[in-house]
């Protein structure tokens, strides 16, 4: 049932481009201004809901992960700490992959975000 109900929401989210940060160059705006919310050093031009899209982001893709972990491939299996990960520590991670490699800021939000877990949290 779990297994159902994640791939229904990752589908939605992968299909809902319009609503949610949909390349990696809004996941990093959305994501810069969610990391200044937490270091409570925001801009005046900052929204909430860029900052809310980018924590749902990381809420969504970091749960598919770990419940979907035994079906996904091995390309793409993040092995999370023991407790796992807090949203705060998922965007400081895909912040920190997104600007070091800004080639690939065209590929999908929710694709960068598997690649910058699973690179920070390899399967050994």
């Amino acid at each position: 049932m779990k297994t159902g109900l994640m791939a229904v929401a990752l589908a939605g989210m992968l299909g809902s481009g319009a609503v949610m940060a949909n390349d990696g160059n809004a996941l990093l705006n959305d994501c810069q201004q969610a990391i200044r919310a937490l270091d409570n050093v925001r801009r005046a031009s900052d929204s909430d809901m860029d900052s809310g899209m980018c924590f749902g982001m990381m809420e969504g893709v970091r749960a598919m992960m770990m419940y979907l972990k035994d079906s996904m491939s091995d390309d793409y299996k993040a092995c999370f700490p023991k407790g796992g990960i807090s949203n705060a520590q998922a965007v400081r991670i895909v912040v920190k992959h997104l600007s070091d490699n800004p080639a690939i800021l065209h590929l999908d939000g929710p694709q960068l975000t598997v690649i910058a877990l699973h690179e920070a949290f390899p399967c050994k």
